[in-house]
């Protein structure tokens, strides 16, 4: 194949990568939101307790996904024996 061939095929190659992610993205934005939604209904419900803010919402995800990793790891060690 000459040096023309390879750009085209090359070219085509970064036209569907770019179609894949300029479609595919418009699928995650409700779900993300959707997330979000959910993460604030939960955090809400155990009474906002970093404030209703969302640097409150974020600080205590943070804290709830390092609760459920020491939760995993402990179930894993205790099972994996």
């Amino acid at each position: 194949m000459n040096y023309m061939g390879c750009l085209k095929k090359i070219k085509g190659i970064f036209y569907e990568v770019k179609y894949f992610f300029e479609n595919s993205y418009k699928a995650f934005i409700p779900v993300t939101l959707n997330a979000d939604s959910a993460f604030y209904t939960d955090y809400k419900n155990v009474g906002c307790p970093f404030g209703d803010s969302k640097n409150g919402l974020n600080s205590w995800i943070r804290l709830r996904k390092k609760r459920e990793e020491r939760e995993f790891w402990a179930f894993y060690k205790k099972n994996s024996d």
